[in-house]
């Protein structure tokens, strides 16, 4: 290579060039400019490459300066020779830059180079766009966009970083397509079917890079500079068309497109909520030819680029297309953090598979025939799933008789109103069996009970099986008309109920046996004398495997409930299975939580008494108003509760529960972890019609919300959710379907139904794959959308249709709307959805929307909505509904919104309700009950305060009259209201709650021992209070206050947070817990105390630092610390360490004013603002007023004799400055 011609070469192209001379200036009127200048190549030179580019890499391009660096690099050795050359991404795209080289070839080589036009025509062309019609086409392209973006951001990341990457090669296309569609279109087309299935959505929104090459400039395509512009590409996939239409729709969306493609996605954000929404992708598609522009000529040697574009990349997902004649190399540059490798990997494949099906596809072929699912995860699916389990051939009494036999003197009820051996359970239920026989009960009869939590409810259960029939179980809270309809379809001849809900059953052609100790006692004679034996038990029980042993009854989408029934051998083989993998054993003690109409009852009780258990019985009051105690009292080692019962607990204080299982609502990572360092925690799925259960996860490296885990004594399959003929691609999301042996029969005088939601031998399933075999089947279609992730587990990610949980249990919103319209037949249309107030994403509400006149509501725009409560109908429905299906509030909008497809627009009826915050619902729906009466008394007060802290809501709206569930409360918050008393030393119980529903008529019901008159709710800031007896200790012996006495945690970030973030957050924990601003002082007589300051800034400090070593950290450390000051302020000092990829965050709190308990709400509350979550409530009881009980308690209940002030000096654990 010849030096000086290479330099003479590259000076003669940048002389042609404007944009290899051009710099950014920054004006102070007109702002960022660029210009051109003239002047020659300033030539650097090195002798060692690593070096020289690591300094090149330092350097920065600031505004002014030149924008392109040129270094030749002559290793000291006398080995290679290298040319460098640097450019700023501002003065070139893809397209220029083997243009630019190749100029300088020609150069060097001796040719002439053409002149070429300058980058100022392609920015005279954009100063010249019509802008009203670009406004019109964006909007109109956008309106309307209902797309999920992919992959979705977690709450804690707000920049991607795409810094992984992964290639695939798949063949060269075919070109049997219509020639006027570009390759280009292809792919657009395929990344939408492949984006739509992991967003499961026929509307996809994706970003896409363009040349820009397109646009009607003369020599477009020889101008060198950034031509390049990103926009984002829209694609509908309905399953109707043909591929040929959707390519055609696609190639016409791009070419309609140029002359707008230069708008930018900030201006184009700009122009609405739709295009708003759809400029928020976080995946980038870029497509281009290949580029061979960098080898043509090997003459000057071999080019090696290197980019840090990958540092600018601000989308979670780039998949760049590469097309060659021999493949089609595809790149995907991604953050880990956000999707994972293996994903990635898995999508490369699937869109080279979609991409070569749609190259081939007949003209007849639509959209929905396309197989999204490759030949590598159909394999994949087929391993996990080959095996089906077998069933159990037996009835669930035999195997409980064996248990018996086997060890009759072991507990097999611990009860609240007794206790019950295996032997004894399974003498009574035999006579009560007998007794049931001569009612007319077996197999076949379904047989209703009506019990509160007892353990008479467990002999009623095993009566009615060992006679052959099913038990059907009620909840007598329910409504008598929910009652009568489970009467009327059950066809109920025998009804069993305990004394105290006898009155329930009675009615009708009905024979209402009351289960208890003295009607047992009472049996006919011909039932005592009924023995064990097994003459007389095989003479008894006709039952087979295949007879429905119970039915439950579930929400159902006519208004009506739907009975789920289920066969002997189906819970058999589910309580087996899942018993077996929670390692259930004879020394288990479950607690009977769950209400006998829910599932898991079933695994509390009969799973339990299979494996040889114990289940423990609390009564209704302990499980609703102190269920930790009785957790402690029954010595109950395992629970199942829902993670909104499970927050009502403190894990420190139940150290017997062992085993933790939490399902029946999503349950989020910060559920799981809480319980982490207490229990073995399981979690699990399963809707009732596969018997309780049929995923089970008990994992201990890690948990994320809505990891569903495996499959239990089933197998699990995820399909297209518009079609169960078609398996989802692994990683994709799909239908749930459950295949084997725990199925349910189906549902109760319900063929129609039962086929639509039990489906036999889908294609997929006949055909098997390469390595296994196919097999006919049966599965159930859940209707929940899930994917798999990398190791088979699955993951949840909602509904597919109408039907929701609410407070853990399963409703149809067709049950409700049902009921609705019937209550209020003067509304037309009317839609019911489950809302979140925007303040307090855990709290579910049922909501109606009626349409009604726009003069009729607030602002008439359509889109506005008012807040009413139409009292009559919400008695009705009380009469009709259980409580938890009641609406909570109604909407009145001028219309319902709808989708572009024309459905009501379910998102939008979500997104109204979340526009107002629980205080707003709250105060609404109480406004129509005239002006507030505010309590007087201390007992009112103290419930007043109670009430707002556990709903959320400000004190002074909460008037003696309002109703508790108006307020937004119900029978979880009713729960907590009754512990937070209980704390109190306030007696008011859950079941007060529910029936007297307003402070006024609480406040009679309440008593209190020592109620004390004098008890602080408030918080006041600014006044004096005393100090408690170890604050005081600590300043007795350190009297200036001066010494280090602070706790501190040094913390890894598992995500990265900022600073503005990190102040915010302590900000609103310093503002939430009033000790964070404790501040101390001294009377002139030199006695110490404290007040809570009303200035919350001066109470703490976060200070960020750059590491670079250890010495930083430990320096910025010793700072903090050496910073608190009790008397001044502050009190809380945190730093935060950045060191890159990795964070760390010290905190120091003085002694003074927090423990180590203290420290673990505080932790917990700092990770649920640094990610987003939503904070429980503030603890209804302040420091100040504790501190008014203590002392308040101390006086009355004084130690007999004294401590002597000597020993207290000589205490071993005293503060020594240290």
């Amino acid at each position: 290579m010849d030096e000086s011609a290479l330099r003479a070469a590259w000076e003669q192209v940048v002389k042609q060039s404007m944009m290899l001379r051009t710099r950014i200036v920054q004006h102070s009127r007109l702002g960022l400019l660029q210009v051109v200048v003239a002047g020659d190549i300033q030539w650097m030179e090195a002798d060692h490459l690593g070096t020289y580019l690591a300094e090149d890499k330092a350097a920065s391009m600031q505004p002014g300066d030149c924008l392109a660096r040129y270094a030749f690099v002559k290793e000291r050795d006398g080995g290679r020779r290298w040319f460098v050359w640097t450019m700023h991404h501002a003065l070139y795209d893809g397209w220029s830059l083997p243009r630019i080289l190749g100029a300088v070839e020609k150069a060097y080589n001796g040719g002439v180079l053409e002149e070429r036009p300058g980058f100022n025509a392609f920015v005279q062309y954009l100063s010249q766009q019509d802008q009203e019609a670009t406004t019109n086409y964006w909007q109109t392209t956008l309106a309307g966009c209902e797309a999920t973006m992919f992959p979705p951001l977690p709450p804690s990341i707000h920049q991607p970083v795409a810094n992984a990457m992964l290639e695939h090669q798949c063949p060269p296309l075919p070109r049997t397509m219509a020639s006027d569609t570009t390759t280009s279109t292809l792919i657009r087309a395929a990344w939408a079917i492949v984006a739509g299935n992991y967003t499961s959505s026929d509307d996809v929104v994706f970003g896409a890079t363009v040349t820009g090459r397109n646009a009607p400039v003369a020599g477009i395509e020889d101008i060198v500079g950034p031509a390049i512009a990103t926009v984002p590409v829209r694609v509908r996939l309905p399953r109707d068309w043909t591929v040929p239409a959707l390519l055609a729709a696609v190639q016409q969306q791009a070419t309609e497109m140029i002359p707008y493609e230069q708008t930018g996605l900030q201006r184009i954000a700009k122009m609405g909520a739709d295009a708003q929404h759809a400029c928020g992708f976080q995946t980038l598609l870029i497509v281009q030819p290949a580029d061979d522009g960098l080898e043509s000529d090997k003459s000057l040697g071999r080019w090696q680029t290197k980019s840090e574009l990958q540092d600018f990349t601000t989308y979670a997902l780039m998949v760049q297309c590469t097309l060659a004649t021999e493949r089609v190399q595809i790149t995907a540059s991604f953050d880990p953090q956000i999707i994972e490798q293996w994903q990635v990997q898995r999508m490369l494949g699937q869109l080279g598979f979609v991409a070569q099906q749609l190259a081939e596809a007949g003209g007849k072929t639509t959209v929905a025939e396309i197989d999204t699912l490759t030949p590598e995860d159909r394999q994949q699916l087929w391993k996990w799933n080959g095996e089906v389990p077998p069933v159990v051939e037996r009835c669930v009494h035999e195997l409980f008789v064996e248990q018996a036999r086997a060890r009759p003197d072991a507990a097999a009820i611990c009860a609240w109103d007794g206790e019950m051996k295996y032997g004894e359970l399974d003498e009574l239920s035999s006579r009560l069996a007998g007794y049931l026989v001569g009612l007319g009960v077996g197999p076949e009869a379904i047989v209703p009970l009506c019990f509160e939590k007892s353990m008479w409810t467990v002999v009623a259960m095993l009566a009615v099986l060992k006679a052959g029939g099913a038990f059907a179980p009620l909840d007598p809270e329910h409504p008598a008309s929910r009652h009568e309809e489970i009467f009327r379809q059950t066809g109920a001849r025998v009804v069993l109920a305990s004394a105290q809900h006898s009155t329930l059953c009675s009615g009708g052609n009905r024979t209402v046996v009351v289960v208890s100790e003295a009607a047992m006692r009472e049996l006919p004679s011909e039932a005592s004398e009924a023995s064990t034996t097994d003459k007389r038990t095989t003479t008894r029980t006709k039952a087979q495997p295949d007879n429905p042993a119970y039915v439950l009854f579930t929400s159902g989408s006519t208004g009506k409930p739907k009975g789920v029934v289920i066969e002997h051998r189906a819970i058999l083989t589910s309580c087996l299975g899942h018993g077996k993998a929670y390692n259930l054993t004879s020394d288990s003690r479950f607690l009977q939580f769950s209400s006998y109409t829910f599932d898991v009852s079933i695994t509390e009780i009969w799973t339990t008494l299979l494996m040889g258990g114990c289940t423990c019985v609390p009564s209704e009051s302990d499980k609703k108003d102190d269920l930790l105690k009785a957790i402690n009292a029954l010595d109950a080692n395992w629970a199942h509760l829902t993670p909104t019962v499970a927050k009502l607990l403190d894990p420190e204080r139940i150290p017997g529960l062992q085993n933790l299982i939490l399902g029946a609502e999503l349950v989020t990572d910060h559920d799981w972890n809480r319980w982490s360092p207490y229990a073995r925690q399981i979690t699990t799925y399963g809707p009732t019609e596969c018997c309780v259960l049929c995923t089970f996860y008990s994992g201990t490296l890690g948990f994320y919300t809505g990891l569903l885990g495996k499959s239990v004594a089933s197998v699990s399959w995820v399909v297209d959710p518009n079609d169960h003929h078609k398996l989802a691609p692994l990683g994709a999301v799909g239908e749930l379907l459950v295949e084997g042996p725990i199925l349910a029969r189906g549902y109760l005088n319900d063929a129609e139904k039962t086929a639509a939601a039990f489906i036999d031998d889908p294609a997929w399933l006949l055909e098997g794959c390469d390595q296994h075999a196919g097999r006919r089947g049966r599965l159930y279609k859940t209707g929940d959308l899930v994917y798999y992730n990398a190791d088979g587990n699955l993951v949840y990610v909602n509904r597919k249709d109408a039907q929701v949980k609410v407070r853990g249990q399963r409703v149809e919103l067709g049950e409700i709307e049902h009921h609705v319209r019937e209550c209020m037949p003067e509304v037309g249309r009317m839609a019911v959805e489950v809302i979140m107030p925007g303040d307090d994403k855990d709290k579910a509400t049922v909501a109606v929307f009626v349409e009604q006149k726009e003069e009729e509501v607030s602002d008439g725009d359509g889109s506005s909505a008012r807040v009413f409560f139409p009292s009559q109908v919400d008695s009705q429905l009380s009469e009709r509904l259980p409580s938890y299906m009641v609406p909570g509030v109604y909407f009145s909008v001028a219309q319902l919104p709808m989708t572009t497809s024309g459905k009501t627009d379910r998102k939008r009826l979500r997104e109204i309700g979340a526009t107002f915050s629980a205080q707003q619902l709250a105060e609404l729906r109480t406004r129509s009950q005239g002006p507030k009466r505010q309590p007087s008394t201390d007992k009112e007060k103290a419930m007043q305060q109670l009430w707002a802290q556990v709903l959320n809501i400000d004190a002074d709206s909460i008037g003696l009259d309002d109703s508790f569930f108006r307020l937004g409360g119900d029978s979880i918050t009713a729960m907590q209201v009754s512990s937070t008393a209980r704390s109190l030393q306030i007696s008011v119980t859950t079941a007060d709650i529910l029936e007297q529903k307003t402070i006024s008529r609480l406040a009679h019901r309440m008593s209190r021992n020592h109620f004390s008159s004098n008890l602080v709710m408030e918080d006041p800031v600014n006044r004096h209070f005393s100090l408690t007896p170890i604050q005081e200790l600590y300043l007795r012996l350190e009297s200036t206050g001066s010494a280090c006495f602070d706790q501190s945690f040094f913390l890894e970030l598992s995500s990265l947070t900022n600073l503005e973030s990190l102040r915010a957050a302590f900000k609103t924990l310093v503002r939430r817990h009033s000790m964070l601003r404790a501040l101390f002082s001294q009377t002139a007589g030199g006695r110490w105390q404290q007040h809570i300051s009303d200035r919350g800034s001066a109470s703490f400090t976060v200070d960020y630092v750059r590491c670079i070593d250890s010495k930083d950290v430990s320096e910025a450390i010793r700072q903090s610390r050496d910073g608190l000051d009790v008397q001044n302020g502050p009190v809380l000092a945190a730093v935060l360490c950045d060191q890159g990829q990795r964070q760390l965050l010290f905190i120091a709190i003085h002694h003074l004013v927090i423990d180590l308990v203290s420290w673990r709400v505080l932790l917990e509350e700092l990770e649920d603002l640094l990610l987003s979550r939503k904070l429980p409530a503030v603890p209804a009881v302040p420091f100040q007023a504790w501190q008014a009980l203590q002392t308040e308690h101390a006086t009355k209940h004084k130690c007999p004799s004294g401590v002597a002030q000597d020993e207290v000096a000589s205490g071993s654990h005293c503060p020594t400055g240290a």
